[in-house]
Parts: structure tokens; C-alpha cells; sequence
């Protein structure tokens, strides 16, 4: 009776349950029925989601590699006029993520300032936006003056588009929603971990058996973990494949800056990837959250309750103020609100010797430190209910 031989037991006892695989089965659906939908839908300008994908990423393709200035601005303006007075979007198509970047430094989808704006104009505003955002999202003067620093380093020089990105930006978006379906996911796999074992009444064979409550409970967190974290492997590879077929996956070492505007210094495939480990964290605290509410409530269905009850509240509520300080880390710290672009890339900074560390550092940490303490927080809670139970 190896620890082994109990982890294989409570994995294949947990992937027996019917409901963990109707329930991964709809989610994973979920997803390949929006990269069907992202294909054939049409969208109001009368065109089909694939032939704008196409003109997309052929007009990305002649553009890559061009700086932004007055050049590309006069490449632009044309097509954007035939969409604005003759109602034909085809070309503008092909220099989609300018127009959406110009919206985004504008604060604006009035056609009549996107048409007068100039490389000028558009450095001056980018320049503004970024420096304001920084002041008002850094809690101290320390961060504000980092954060500064980086807008200085990302405008130094002009802006490069590095070509069509679409795969990576769609799939750095979507994090959130790939977050609430893990947490719904885990909701329902990992909620009867343990109060299964007072509703059989094999929690009296526990304390016979040789290896006891130690082994046992050990088994048990790293079977719920293999379920957890697995599940968010299988989603994000789902995501990857779906993205890769819909959208392809060219444009990796495109600039964040294009899709997030925060003067990260990073590619928006690297944003990705960092979205894609901070999910993975998530899934682990998650799992272990779970189950450890699990042995408080004794209740599979209160257990569920309280994870999909925090999951809608995190759904509706999109935003808290920043003041208290404590009650917004608390709520970003919340993996459903963390795993974004907005929850992961904000203005924060933790300083540790001399080294200003930003959230996105600091949280996967902060997660994997949780992991332990609820591990071992748990552990203790399983060995009282034992006892006390008798």
C-alpha cells in the first residue's frame, strides 16, 4: 500500500465521477464553438469572419515592418474613408489593428478625429496616455516614477508594426474567460473530494487502515491537483490549436503595446505565455482552495455553491476602487480577476532589495505559496475531522 498505489487509487476514483467528463466535455466544446463561430459568423460590415481573417492578415503582411509615422497614417486614411462615406470596410480591413490601436491612444471612434490625427498628433496623445496612466495607477512615488521611466524607454524611439498578431491578441483576451471555466470546472470535479467519505462512511476504514489519515490525505491533494492542473493543460491546448486553425499564430515578437496600451517592453507573445503560467498557478491554488473548502463545508454542493457564487461576483463586478489599497490587492489576488490583461499587467509594484518587482512577478508566487499553506492547513483540518468525528 504504497503512497503511489493510493495516489493512482484517488485519481482513477475522481476520474470515474461521469459529471467531471460531461462537464469538460461542454467546456472544451465551448471553445471550439467559438472558433466556428469566429469563422462563419458575419459580421456588419457584410463580411464573413474567415475573408476578414484573410484581408487581415494579407494587409498586416504588406505592412509589417513599416514604422508608425505620416507614411502609414496616408496609407491608412484612404481605406478608412471608403468604410466612413462609401461603406466598404474590405481595405480597411487590412490595417484593422492601426485603426483599433488610433481608437485606443484617442479615446475615440469619431471619424472625424481619426481622419485629422498626424504622426505628431499621435505621439504627443500616446505619449500623454501612457504618462497618465502611470501616474494614476502607481500607489506610490516610487512606482510612479518606474513606470515613467519605461514610457521614457518604450517612446525613444518610433513605434515599428511588426505585422499581423491576431492569434496571440485573441488568445491573451480570452484568458479571463478560460479562467472561468477552469474555476467552473473545479467547482464541480473537486467538490466531493473529500465529503464523499463521510457520505460512503469510508472515513471509519481510514483510521484502520495502515498508512492512516497522512498517506491517504496526501494522495487525495495530489490526485485533485492532477485533475486541476491537467484540465487547464488541456484547455490551453485547446485554445492553442483552435487559435492556430481560426487565426494562425504569426506575430509572436509583435509589441504588447499594440494590444495593451502599458509601456510593458514586451511582446504580445510574451504577454501570452505569461498569462498562460499565471493560469496554470491559478488552477493549482484553485484546486487546492476547493478542496480544502471541501472538508470545511462537508457539503459537495456547498462547496460549489461558494466557488461559482465568488465566480459570478468577480463576472459582474468588473472593477473596485483602488482606495483602500488592501481591498484592491485582495481582489486582484482573486484568480478569476488576476488572469487578464487588466488584472495581471497593472501599475503596482512590490519593492524587495532594492528590486521593484510588478504584479505579474510577485502573484504566481504569491499563488504557489498559498498552495503550501493550504496544503498543510488542510492536512491539519483532515486529521482534526477524523478525530473529531469519532
Amino acid at each position: 500500500e504504497s503512497m503511489a498505489e493510493l495516489y493512482r487509487f484517488e485519481l482513477k476514483k475522481c476520474l470515474q465521477q461521469k459529471v467531471l467528463w460531461i462537464t469538460g466535455g461542454i467546456l472544451l466544446l465551448c471553445l471550439c464553438l467559438w472558433g466556428a463561430a469566429a469563422c462563419l459568423q458575419t459580421t456588419d460590415s457584410g463580411l464573413r469572419g474567415e475573408e476578414i481573417i484573410r484581408l487581415h492578415r494579407e494587409g498586416a503582411a504588406a505592412l509589417a515592418g513599416e514604422t508608425v509615422d505620416q507614411d502609414m497614417l496616408d496609407q491608412f486614411r484612404p481605406a478608412y474613408e471608403k468604410m466612413v462615406f462609401a461603406g466598404d470596410a474590405r481595405e480597411l480591413m487590412g490595417c484593422i489593428d492601426l485603426y483599433e490601436f488610433l481608437g485606443h491612444v484617442l479615446d475615440t471612434a469619431a471619424s472625424a478625429e481619426i481622419l485629422a490625427v498626424d504622426q505628431q498628433m499621435l505621439y504627443d496623445r500616446l505619449e500623454d496616455k501612457l504618462r497618465t496612466g502611470a501616474e494614476k495607477g502607481s500607489a506610490t512615488e516610487q512606482a510612479a516614477s518606474y513606470w515613467q521611466s519605461k514610457v521614457q524607454q518604450q517612446l525613444s524611439q518610433p513605434l515599428v508594426y511588426g505585422g499581423y498578431h491576431e492569434g496571440w491578441s485573441q488568445m491573451a483576451s480570452l484568458m479571463k474567460v478560460m479562467t472561468f471555466l477552469e474555476v467552473l470546472f473545479l467547482s464541480v470535479a473537486l467538490s466531493g473530494m473529500f465529503p464523499q467519505e463521510a457520505q460512503h462512511r469510508t472515513d471509519q476504514l481510514i483510521l484502520s487502515s495502515r498508512r492512516g489519515r497522512t498517506a491517504l490525505y496526501t494522495g487525495k491533494l495530489l490526485a485533485g491537483l492532477t485533475v486541476g492542473v491537467g484540465f487547464g493543460l488541456l484547455l490551453l491546448a485547446t485554445l492553442l490549436g483552435v487559435t492556430g486553425l481560426v487565426y494562425g499564430l504569426e506575430g509572436f515578437g509583435v509589441s504588447a503595446l499594440f494590444t495593451l496600451l502599458m509601456p510593458l517592453g514586451a511582446s504580445i507573445g510574451q504577454v501570452t505565455l505569461l498569462l498562460f503560467g499565471a493560469f496554470l498557478a491559478a488552477a493549482a491554488v484553485t484546486s487546492l482552495a476547493a478542496m480544502v473548502l471541501s472538508q470545511v463545508t462537508r457539503n459537495s454542493v456547498a462547496t460549489m455553491g461558494i466557488l461559482v457564487g465568488i465566480l459570478l461576483l468577480t463576472t459582474l463586478i468588473t472593477a473596485v476602487p483602488e482606495s483602500p489599497r488592501l481591498l484592491s490587492v485582495l481582489w486582484y489576488l482573486l484568480p478569476s480577476n488576476f488572469v487578464s490583461l487588466q488584472g495581471a499587467f497593472r501599475y503596482d509594484l512590490l519593492s524587495v532589495g532594492g528590486l521593484s518587482l510588478t504584479t505579474w512577478q510577485v502573484t504566481p508566487v504569491v499563488y504557489l505559496l498559498l498552495t503550501a499553506l493550504l496544503a498543510l492547513g488542510g492536512r491539519r483540518l483532515y486529521r482534526r475531522c477524523q478525530v473529531g468525528a469519532r
